[in-house]
């Protein structure tokens, strides 16, 4: 079992427990999304899709990350970099997949990684600079969020 599928069954068992409530997307919401990116979408993204692209608000609260909002987050990243006079241009293939409180956003490059770094940008703390790297990896960015959450019940 490979990283990403160990943090989703984490995150499915806490669900079934009646802790995180989950809601996932179909395959034609996954496929639109898809076709958005113009490129195909890293397999453990799809796989968090799957479980929870609708919803899995305890993990990701105060957070848009969920379809359908998906698809107006580069626009706002993009309305973010410019508030901040942010010198960093978001390339095309960089896919925003979540957005915190209007301050904060995180992304990763399609380019054929199944479980891509991550990159993430706060403003007023990386406005000289653009997105950093934040995690090696989206299985550990859920892992992280995951854990923070679970933190917080007990």
């Amino acid at each position: 079992m490979n990283h990403i599928d160990e943090v989703l069954l984490r995150l499915s068992k806490r669900a079934r427990h009646g802790v995180f409530p989950l809601e996932g997307c179909t395959q034609a919401e996954i496929d639109e999304l898809t076709q958005f990116a113009g490129r195909p979408l890293p397999d453990a993204y799809v796989k968090f899709l799957q479980l929870a692209g609708r919803n899995s608000d305890t993990i990701t609260r105060g957070s848009d990350a969920y379809y359908p909002i998906i698809f107006e987050l580069r626009q706002w990243a993009i309305n973010i970099l410019t508030e901040a006079n942010c010198p960093y241009t978001l390339p095309h293939d960089m896919f925003v997949f979540s957005m915190h409180q209007g301050y904060e956003f995180c992304s990763f490059l399609l380019n054929g990684n199944a479980d891509p770094a991550v990159f993430q940008f706060v403003y007023s703390i990386n406005d000289a600079e653009g997105p950093t790297l934040q995690w090696p990896t989206f299985s550990h960015y859920i892992d992280e969020l995951l854990s923070h959450s679970e933190a917080a019940l007990f």
